[in-house]
């Protein structure tokens, strides 16, 4: 390999670059083109509405909750600048209508994109004032500038998705090598194209599952990798940016939290695992780190609540008719009739045997991309195998697997508590990549490269 393509700086930004393609312009995916068009169009139109309702109207109106517009479903798929040309058409002839203001969450998204629109809207009126009328660029900002925000927008969006998950290779670079940091980039690209599905999504910021996870691996890289403890004070400061990111991640949503939050614990789990921290500072710096998530979650839930209040809507009953459409039922789901009937009553285990095997047109399944990893361990476990690698190796080994275990424990949580949504929405298949199957990726690797002149061999 190239000297260059070794330093983890060029191996970042070389990861940054291929995923920021992969997620904006569907270059060097395994996932089907209309996959890749849909995006989960139906969630993505919340925030296009609301952005757009938000130049005439200010973020504050409407509680400043998510809405779309009735005619947005126009836009689904489409690849054509007319037709959102004839979406602003449409409104400035006062078709306006409100289709839905959606409270079950605080509504996150807009508040974070409305500087870039803000921003674009700025530099449209200094091109028009200088612009000649009638001219190429003076129609079209004035017709298509809504098509123009939204894909630099979805740019932006996958540009910071690629920031983060890029600085999980990094990471990789860093603690074993640049061999595997480019190894674990390319499988991802053919066996993760669900990350390409979010990619470029302003609704779910796929960033926002990440960065927790993030934030605790490279604290516990820099301060724990190779020690047997991490720093009260460290554990404190982690802490807190970890809880400032679940908070964050929780007021776009609920989905996804508790793999999110689960998988901030993962670094905790490996380090400790490898450099043998000993119960005690395992258990501290879990505690420390876990409640700093936790807190970071309820104060989300805290403001959720007090906006919905100040809307003039009962935060009680929202937030448990909301649960309750998407879990295990109740009175709100008392006389509902079609799949969120069938969601709120189908078994768990049904639930998840389905993500377990079905693919759900978005990821191979499951339980193939994790039978590699069974084989070895019947190797490792049964045949004797631990016994027979050194104590060095014997320690990553354990420490890949109980990550693993554990983030599989984390994906099964949002199962659990969201069983009824999961069991309608296929593509809450990403839950096996909150960190596990990345966690695998990395981990595959490293059986086939090995660990031969890496950061990971000099470690010690």
């Amino acid at each position: 390999m190239k000297a260059w393509l070794k330093k983890p700086s060029v191996v970042f930004w070389g990861c940054v670059f291929v995923l920021w393609l992969n997620f904006s312009g569907h270059l060097l995916s395994t996932l089907p083109l209309k996959k890749y068009l849909d995006g989960e169009f139906f969630s993505e139109r919340f925030v296009f509405s609301r952005l757009v309702y938000n130049l005439k109207h200010g973020e504050d109106a409407q509680g400043g909750f998510m809405l779309r517009y009735d005619h947005v479903d126009d836009l689904y798929k489409s690849v054509d600048r007319d037709d959102y040309a004839l979406f602003k058409e449409r409104l400035e002839k006062g078709d306006d209508k409100i289709a839905r203001v959606y409270t079950s969450h605080y509504g996150l998204q807009d508040d974070l994109m409305m500087p870039v629109w803000r921003g674009l809207e700025r530099v449209k009126d200094k091109v028009l004032e200088g612009a000649k009328p009638g001219s190429r660029w003076h129609k079209r900002l004035q017709t298509l500038d809504y098509y123009y925000y939204n894909l630099i927008s979805q740019t932006l969006v996958a540009f910071v998705n690629a920031l983060v998950i890029g600085s999980i290779l990094f990471w990789v670079a860093k603690q074993f090598s640049a061999r595997h940091a480019w190894v674990v980039l390319g499988l991802i690209l053919v066996f993760q194209p669900i990350l390409t599905f979010y990619g470029r999504s302003m609704w779910w910021m796929m960033w926002s599952w990440f960065l927790p996870f993030a934030i605790v691996l490279f604290a516990t890289y820099r301060f724990g990798a190779y020690r047997n403890n991490v720093s009260l004070s460290l554990s404190l400061i982690t802490a807190a940016f970890a809880g400032l990111a679940v908070c964050v991640r929780t007021l776009m949503g609920y989905e996804y939290v508790s793999p999110t939050m689960v998988g901030a614990m993962v670094p905790i789990v490996f380090y400790a695992v490898y450099q043998r921290w000993g119960l005690a500072s395992w258990f501290l710096t879990s505690f420390i780190v876990g409640l700093g998530c936790l807190i970071g979650a309820l104060s989300a839930m805290y403001m959720h609540y007090n906006a919905l209040q100040d809307f003039g809507l009962s935060p009680q009953d929202v937030i448990t008719r909301s649960y309750q459409m998407r879990a295990y039922g109740g009175e709100a789901a008392a006389g509902v009739k079609g799949e969120i009937a069938e969601s709120v009553v189908a078994p768990f285990w049904q639930v998840l045997g389905g993500y377990l095997i079905s693919p759900k047109e978005l990821a191979p399944p499951q339980i193939l991309f994790m039978l590699p990893c069974f084989i070895w361990m019947w190797g490792y476990f049964k045949k004797g195998g631990r016994r027979k690698v050194s104590d060095d190796h014997r320690r990553l080994y354990d420490a890949f697997l109980a990550s693993a275990g554990v983030s599989f424990l984390g994906a099964v949580s949002m199962l659990v508590i969201l069983k009824g949504h999961a069991y309608i929405h296929g593509y809450d298949i990403i839950i096996w990549s909150l960190p596990l199957n990345i966690i695998l990726l990395i981990f595959y690797s490293v059986l086939m490269l090995g660990l031969k002149n890496t950061h990971h061999a000099r470690a010690e």
